[in-house]
């Protein structure tokens, strides 16, 4: 509700809450959950609180289960009720939903500052854990900004600060499955005090926040991803009380989009190496996006201007006794042309967040594949600075029905993630940064279809 208590604390100023706090519990008072009845609670858990169902809602969730670990990003019966959940297929009242679920966390059991790392990447002992692997939430890994200074006075922190806090999980996925964490927020830090075998926790090195005890105890104290997703479940409602009207599917594109990786992060990749689209493999799967930056999500900048387009799309038509694709969307980008054409020998960069909600094939076979899975994808492509407009659309149309690449387009090798990289899950986000003078001829912005499981069935209407 208030974020990290520490600086308000340290403030006179008044806190701003443009949101309230709804919680339903989903962990029983004595033993857990049965496996299979995880989706079942976390749906009975809506429910309960969509007694009030207009109200925006931002749902957090942070609890993971290391059940089915390792699954190398493959859906499971929770992450698949949470895609439903998210779509408005599945709970009482049948609507969209934004829900934001940690990443999961690692045991303290790492053996020294220059280890964390290794042991964070480890794909057997430190995936994320459902149901962080599905396609319409937000996954919320756990970064830190906090050195110890005027805490512990001894020992060394594991984590430098910007970079990945030390229990949180990473992907071992780096293709097919979506990318995951999508972003991460602080999630405090650990010490080394070079006596113990396991690594320490300090109140210095952790976010503040309101007891369960009150009015005995007033504050306590919450570290690594159940404070990180809390901390993303506030902003997103901040974002939303702002623009109450945007489609959940616009908050999650805007709030992702907002993350870049901070420096420490980048330090794990060769400047050299930063044009290899393989080289960011290690980014994504520790850090997805990046840390989020709220400011940049609610408003433009003088030199950052956000355009939001909210639009349908029918995917799919019959066409005799089966089904193909049916129907691209060309969007106009209007920019100031003329201004970008007189910023000679000046680059611009353009991130596109294209986001929707998939609707998921639960079978339990359906899951081992991504258009098996996912009711439809949707794709972008960006018209060549010296293309026209009939070209654009036909080469579009070439390259969707198999979707892949046009290895001979401008898309080919011009965008930062790359067509394969951002063509998985159903959040895309890329970077192009080109000259000015190019941008400006290239205002045409193709959405379109590709494969999915409503186009092999007939009965659905899509």
């Amino acid at each position: 509700l208030f974020g990290d208590l520490r600086s308000h604390l340290q403030s006179t100023s008044a806190i701003q809450v443009p949101h309230r706090l709804e919680s339903a519990k989903v962990i029983p008072d004595a033993g857990q959950n049965p496996y299979h009845l995880l989706g079942d609670r976390t749906q009975k858990a809506m429910n309960a609180v969509e007694v009030e169902p207009n109200r925006l809602r931002t749902f957090a969730l942070a609890t993971t289960t290391d059940d089915d670990t390792p699954h190398s990003g493959a859906p499971t019966s929770w992450s698949t009720e949470l895609d439903q959940l998210a779509v408005g297929r599945s709970g009482t009242v049948k609507q969209k939903r934004l829900i934001v679920a940690s990443a999961g966390n690692l045991s303290p059991q790492h053996d020294g500052t220059a280890n964390y790392l290794a042991k964070c990447d480890d794909d057997d002992e430190a995936e994320i854990e459902s149901p962080a692997q599905a396609w319409n939430t937000i996954a919320v890994g756990a970064m830190t900004e906090m050195s110890g200074i005027g805490g512990p006075t001894h020992g060394m922190t594991l984590a430098q600060i910007g970079d990945l806090a030390p229990m949180s999980r990473t992907a071992s996925w780096t293709k097919t499955w979506p990318i995951k964490p999508d972003i991460v927020l602080e999630g405090g830090n650990w010490y080394d005090d070079g006596l113990s075998t396991t690594p320490n926790q300090h109140s210095d090195l952790m976010l503040v926040s309101t007891s369960r005890n009150y009015p005995a105890r007033s504050f306590t104290h919450i570290s690594d991803t159940s404070a990180a997703t809390a901390l993303a479940a506030r902003e997103i409602a901040i974002l939303r009380a702002s623009y109450p009207d945007l489609w959940p599917e616009t908050i999650r594109a805007l709030y992702v989009g907002s993350a870049r990786w901070t420096d420490q992060m980048w330090s794990h990749v060769a400047r050299a190496d930063r044009k290899k689209k393989g080289a960011y493999d290690v980014m994504f799967t520790r850090y997805g996006y990046g840390q989020p930056n709220l400011e940049r999500a609610l408003s433009s900048a003088s030199s950052a201007i956000t355009l939001i387009v909210e639009d349908t799309i029918r995917p799919y038509e019959n066409k005799g006794s089966g089904r193909k694709l049916n129907e691209m969307r060309l969007l106009e980008l209007p920019w100031p042309t003329n201004v970008l054409r007189s910023l000679v020998g000046q680059n611009v960069s353009l991130r596109v967040a294209l986001s929707t909600f998939i609707e998921p094939n639960p079978s339990e076979v359906a899951r081992g594949r991504k258009n098996r899975y996912a009711s439809h994808g949707l794709r972008f492509a960006l018209k060549g600075a010296d293309e026209e407009v009939d070209a654009f659309t036909q080469r579009v149309g070439r390259t969707a029905a198999e979707d892949q690449q046009d290895d001979n387009g401008p898309d080919s090798g011009e965008w930062d993630f790359g067509y394969n990289r951002r063509s998985v899950g159903s959040l895309h986000i890329d970077t192009l940064t080109v000259a000015a003078s190019d941008l400006a001829q290239r205002g045409v912005l193709a959405v379109y279809p590709v494969g999915g499981w409503w186009k092999e069935n007939r009965n659905v209407d899509p």
